[in-house]
């Protein structure tokens, strides 16, 4: 399966009775910026340490499978033990796609995705989380990001994971 796909994975496990997906709805730019937002708490609490570590992607591989993870458990249990480099791509990934979000709604675009109709709130997030940082979301170029993080955190090592204390 190409990374692209694992969201339509994701939402068939969200309707294990049925024996296909069911029709999708669409989904307006600013609909989906706002599921983006939902997620956001995952990311502040470790705003400092992920923004301490320079975006590397030697650390894709590793997103991916949190982000592989994700769809097949639908749990983000394990995510703490995700180094902060990982943590770093994951972050770097959403804020692209909230970008492209955010043009797309400038320039008035009426649909930017389309989900099942039927998926809840956080499965709608979840699906269109894996929908972008599995896809578009991973064409980041790296050149637009700084080459220096100003995080608080200075010289945190990108392989450490991020866990509470």
């Amino acid at each position: 399966m190409k990374l692209s796909e694992v969201w339509m994975a994701y939402c068939e496990t969200r309707f294990p009775n049925e024996a296909s997906l069911p029709p999708p709805e669409p989904l307006a730019p600013w609909d989906a910026i706002e599921l983006f937002f939902d997620l956001h708490p995952m990311f502040t609490a470790q705003y400092d340490i992920i923004n301490s570590v320079p975006f590397d992607t030697s650390f894709d591989e590793e997103a991916d499978g949190a982000l592989c993870q994700l769809a097949m458990v639908d749990s983000f249990d394990g995510w703490d033990a995700m180094s902060a480099g990982a943590w770093r791509v994951m972050s770097e990934r959403l804020l692209w796609s909230q970008t492209v979000l955010a043009v797309n709604a400038a320039r008035e675009t009426e649909v930017i995705a389309h989900l099942p109709i039927g998926l809840d709130r956080q499965s709608k997030a979840r699906a269109l989380m894996l929908m972008y940082l599995l896809g578009g979301g991973r064409s980041i170029d790296s050149r637009m990001l700084r080459e220096r993080p100003d995080g608080r955190f200075p010289g945190f090592p990108a392989d450490r994971p991020i866990r509470k204390q």
